[in-house]
């Protein structure tokens, strides 16, 4: 009996996302192969489906932002090694250049 017999190679849970799923929710698109590896890091951390939903609510976030500011989207290895995901929601959210005072 081979050791290939005695301990298979453990096949993925296909219900769970993978990191690609997560990737590609991810509202900014850069350096594909360091994200993947940081978003594996960050799926032992917090698990793949609460990664892909903390992922979501932020590309959510980030959608209602004035299209000049997304240039402000951090870069989707940046997010995951510092940990965004573990950032408080509300502070996603930007809040709206009307009404502020001007100083021209």
């Amino acid at each position: 009996m081979s050791t290939l017999e005695l301990f298979p190679e453990p096949q993925p849970n296909p219900a769970l996302p993978t990191a690609d799923d997560i990737y590609d929710a991810y509202p900014r698109k850069k350096h594909r192969l360091y994200a993947l590896r940081c978003i594996k890091r960050a799926m032992k951390i917090v698990g793949p489906a609460r990664l892909l939903e903390l992922t979501q609510a932020y590309a959510n976030a980030v959608s209602s932002w004035p299209k000049e500011d997304h240039d402000y989207i951090p870069y989707p290895s940046s997010w995951y090694n510092g940990g965004g995901y573990d950032d408080d929601p509300s502070t996603w959210r930007r809040k709206s250049k009307k009404g502020r005072a001007s100083f021209a």
